[in-house]
């Protein structure tokens, strides 16, 4: 064998030991090292813990919570946190023409934001004059969340100046808007609203002042009309518009609760904590026997209303209806339910076409008579 062809074989053995240890190395008999990290897997991983401690939150982390502390509570119920003071100082730049922004104390180092439009009734007068004329005025109190600038809000005060012809004043409670940032309580939503009827009262005392209370404001209209009464100083009407009979019934019937309806000791972990605690317990029902049975009271409410469902408005209806029965010169509740057609829901009412109209004649209707159910609108 020539050198040459020595050498030719000594490279293809060169190459086939080469080869030959390529395919060993394929087969996993490479040298020891990290093994890659499984992205998927550990991704899962963390999605899982995050779960679980979603889930620990919602179901160890809110009923300790509740139980606990009355300030959680008193944030759950009025959720004043939500509220923002931006633009308040200007009512006309949300389209209340003839308007303006006021302040009334209530409790020592407490001062309540407050607007005041006037009646369309008459023109405008360029110097905002408190109330000029004899026109009636609506306090208007707002339920939880947002400010008075919220657009059912705004839809209001237009049609009661516009159409119907009242002054109104809306206010926002402590803890609400521009008004003093402190936790509301019901004692403290109460005091701010007896301190607007107050100022309202001193402005025009002749004059008629109609409350109208939405929402959790209907249970504050119920314990402020229950002071007026006890101080000889009753409004000329109440309006409610989506009633609460009470709040540990509407947290049981509140579509919030259903995710934890199944938990055992629902009331005693949920309901028990905010009826035990008098900074949050708003029971209109027990109040319906202590107000002026004299005073006329027109109920609206929606029956799709998920917020406080329309058979809480209902109950508290009939209880102030009992609670009239037999007394000599009563005022009628008028109750008027509206259809799930329409798609009020818990704030839409104020939108109904004809709503000026059914406050107009409820207005000038008479104030003796018996209580009833309006046929559904």
């Amino acid at each position: 064998m020539s050198l040459t062809a020595t050498a030719r074989e000594d490279l293809r053995l060169q190459a086939f030991a080469n080869a030959s240890n390529y395919n060993t190395m394929e087969r996993g008999d490479l040298p020891e090292t990290k093994a890659r990290p499984n992205i998927f897997k550990n991704t899962l991983l963390a999605l899982l813990i995050m779960l679980i401690a979603l889930v620990l939150l919602i179901y160890i982390g809110v009923p300790l919570s509740i139980n606990l502390s009355t300030t959680v509570r008193r944030q759950i119920l009025f959720l004043s946190f939500l509220t923002s003071s931006e633009g308040l100082s200007d009512p006309e730049s949300f389209g209340l023409n003839c308007s303006r922004n006021f302040f009334t104390t209530s409790d020592p180092g407490v001062r309540i934001a407050s607007w005041y439009m006037q009646s369309q009734d008459m023109p405008c007068f360029a110097d905002k004059e408190w109330f000029p004329g004899n026109s009636s005025t609506v306090l208007y109190l707002h339920g939880i969340t947002r400010t008075r600038s919220a657009r059912n809000r705004l839809e209001l005060m237009q049609k009661m100046a516009g159409r119907v012809k009242t002054h109104v004043v809306a206010i926002d409670y402590r803890g609400f808007g521009d008004s003093t940032n402190e936790t509301p309580s019901l004692s403290g939503v109460v005091n701010d609203s007896l301190a607007a009827y107050k100022r309202l009262r001193n402005i025009m005392p002749n004059s008629k002042i109609i409350i109208w209370g939405h929402s959790l404001g209907t249970s504050v209209t119920m314990y402020l009309a229950r002071k007026l009464h006890e101080q000889d100083d009753d409004p000329a009407a109440i309006i409610l518009e989506a009633a609460l009979d009470s709040v540990g019934n509407v947290i049981v019937h509140n579509r919030l609760s259903k995710p934890f309806k199944w938990i055992p000791w629902f009331d005693e972990i949920f309901v028990k904590p905010f009826e035990n605690d008098p900074a949050v317990d708003f029971n209109s029902t027990a109040q319906a026997s202590s107000l002026n049975p004299k005073v006329p009271m027109l109920m609206l409410h929606a029956e799709d209303d998920q917020t406080i469902p329309f058979e809480n408005g209902f109950s508290l209806y009939e209880t102030i209806r009992d609670a009239r029965k037999g007394v000599e010169n009563a005022a009628p509740v008028t109750f008027v339910p509206f259809r799930a057609a329409h798609g009020f829901g818990h704030s839409s009412i104020v939108f109904y076409g004809k709503l000026s109209d059914l406050v107009l004649g409820f207005l000038g209707s008479n104030p003796v008579g018996p209580s009833e159910v309006l046929p559904e609108i």
